[in-house]
């Protein structure tokens, strides 16, 4: 049967890729990894990634990282060590941290990432960006509001989002990067998703 046939040749090639040599995982000193922890930025898609460590290991954002050398990791286990999740960190001249490349399963080219210092705000910083939101464009409205020391956007019939701040005036929630707007009084004025088409939302003051 045409089924039959499909899972013979799946198991072949499984057979076939099984067989070839699996990279092992090198151990890295803790001052080699926490080298590398941060944020990171591409200017081109306005995305940031973020590296940290738990338990000794690497983690990009909920993924692990598994160390092949000082500076080239995969994610996951080790049947995905196939180039498709392939995270390298390459020397930047005049740049203390390394920056980030990252090739992702389908993708055609790897995509480029450099490092940024985060951004951390007082309290009273923080509350600038609270306000109700209005997007003319999809006809929608979102309320931000600081709590315990984070920025919570709710939404109507959805679950809240913790933002994070990753620089001054830009947050990042799954799946968005937020960039806020301000006036020549420093105000915030509202927001963009670039992620969106530059979708814009209206901070609605009283």
């Amino acid at each position: 049967s045409p089924f039959g046939l499909v899972r013979k040749v799946a198991d072949v090639y499984l057979a076939k890729e099984l067989q070839e040599p699996v990279p092992s995982a090198v151990q890295l000193t803790e001052q080699q990894l926490s080298a590398k922890v941060g944020f990171y930025w591409n200017s081109d898609t306005d995305q940031f990634l973020r590296i940290s460590m738990k338990d000794g290991k690497l983690w990009l954002g909920t993924r692990k990282m598994q160390p092949l050398s000082e500076n080239y990791f995969v994610l996951g286990g080790p049947y995905e060590v196939s180039g498709l999740y392939e995270v390298r960190f390459e020397p930047t001249t005049g740049e203390t941290q390394p920056r980030l490349v990252v090739h992702w399963a389908g993708a055609l080219a790897p995509q480029s990432f450099k490092p940024v210092d985060q951004f951390s705000p007082a309290a009273a910083q923080l509350a600038d960006y609270a306000g109700t939101y209005v997007s003319e464009e999809i006809d929608a409205i979102w309320r931000l509001a600081p709590e315990q020391d984070k920025l919570v956007l709710r939404r109507l019939k959805s679950n809240p989002v913790t933002l994070q701040l990753v620089l001054r005036d830009v947050f990042t929630g799954a799946p968005w990067t937020i960039r806020f707007m301000r006036d020549s009084e420093k105000r915030v004025t509202g927001f963009v998703l670039k992620d969106m088409g530059n979708l814009r939302f209206t901070n609605q003051r009283p």
